[in-house]
C-alpha cells in the first residue's frame, strides 16, 4: 500500500491497481526500491518475466513503470537484439522523467527502428528527438526530428517537437515554418479552409 493511503478507502480502481502490483511483488519476492527508485525482482524465469511485461506495460502509472524498468533490464540481458524492448525501456524512463537514462536506450532502437511495429515507429521519432532536446543536444533533436518528418510527412506531432528544438536552437523562422506546416497537415476541418493560405504563407514566409 503506498505511503499516505494506509488506514484510508481506496477508489475501487486504485484498490484493485494495488492489490495486482502487491500480488506480483509478493510471488516474486519483490525488494524494496533502491536509490534509483527502482525495483528487484527474484526468483523469476523468461516465461513468467514476458508475461508481466504484458501485464505491466498496459498500465500508464508511475508504480507500473517503475515495476516494468527491471524486469525489461532482466529481459535485455538475454535478449540485446529486442528492438521493441529497448523501445518499451526508452518509454519508460521517458515517462518517469529520466531522460538521461532514456537517451541511450532510444539510441538503441534507432539503428533497428524499422523492427518497430509501424503505428508506433513515428512515436519513436517523437520521443528520441524530444529527449535530446531535454537533454541538451539540440543539433542532434533537430536531425532525428528532421528524419521522422521525412519518414512520415503527414504526421503533425512530428513537426510541431522538430519546430520546438528549432525554436530551443534560436532558428524562430524555420521553427515557425514547421509550426504552419504541421498546421498544414490537420483534417481541412480543423483550419477551416485556410488550408491553401496556410500552404502559401509557409512557402513565402521571410
Amino acid at each position: 500500500m503506498p505511503e499516505g493511503y494506509r488506514g484510508r478507502r481506496l477508489p475501487h480502481q486504485a484498490g484493485v491497481f494495488f492489490r495486482r502490483l502487491k500480488k506480483l511483488t509478493d510471488q516474486y519476492a519483490l525488494k524494496p526500491p533502491g536509490e534509483t527508485g527502482g525495483f528487484v525482482w527474484q526468483n523469476f524465469n523468461m516465461k513468467d518475466i514476458k508475461k508481466k511485461i504484458r501485464q505491466l506495460e498496459k498500465l500508464r502509472t508511475v508504480p507500473a513503470k517503475k515495476a516494468l524498468i527491471p524486469l525489461l533490464e532482466q529481459y535485455l540481458k538475454d535478449n540485446a537484439g529486442d528492438i521493441c524492448a529497448w523501445y518499451r525501456l526508452a518509454c519508460c524512463n521517458d515517462f518517469l522523467g529520466r531522460e538521461l537514462k532514456a537517451e541511450p536506450c532510444y539510441a538503441k532502437v534507432y539503428k533497428g527502428w524499422h523492427a518497430l511495429p509501424g503505428k508506433e515507429r513515428p512515436g519513436f521519432f517523437v520521443g528520441y528527438g524530444s529527449t535530446l532536446r531535454n537533454n541538451k543536444k539540440l543539433a542532434q533533436a533537430a536531425k532525428v526530428l528532421r528524419e521522422g518528418v521525412k519518414h512520415f510527412p503527414s504526421n503533425p506531432e512530428l513537426r510541431i517537437f522538430l519546430a520546438l528544438a528549432l525554436y530551443s536552437a534560436g532558428d524562430f523562422k524555420s521553427s515557425a515554418r514547421e509550426l504552419f506546416r504541421a498546421c498544414g497537415g490537420l483534417p481541412p476541418s480543423c483550419v477551416n479552409g485556410y488550408d491553401r493560405a496556410i500552404a502559401y504563407y509557409v512557402k513565402t514566409l521571410k
